[in-house]
């Protein structure tokens, strides 16, 4: 399951998350585009699935690896 896959999440108010709900992929873009502090990687994708989550998932805990946990 993706849902919880920290890849899936992004750190928006409860108020937006509330409007995201769980609308589709392509509804929820349109409710993020234009926000700040929104990834521009999920703002150029054109779905948001499994491959797509699993991939960002790597990305982010290379990222926190190499570069916020770095001492």
């Amino acid at each position: 399951m993706d849902v919880a896959r920290v890849g899936n999440l992004l750190l928006v108010t409860q108020e937006l998350n509330d409007e995201l709900a769980d609308n589709s992929f392509a509804e929820k873009k349109k409710v993020l585009n234009g926000r700040p502090g929104v990834d521009a990687e999920i703002l150029r994708a054109s779905k948001w699935e499994h491959d797509e989550i699993v991939a960002r998932t790597m990305r982010l805990a290379k990222r926190a690896y190499e570069e916020v946990w770095a001492f």
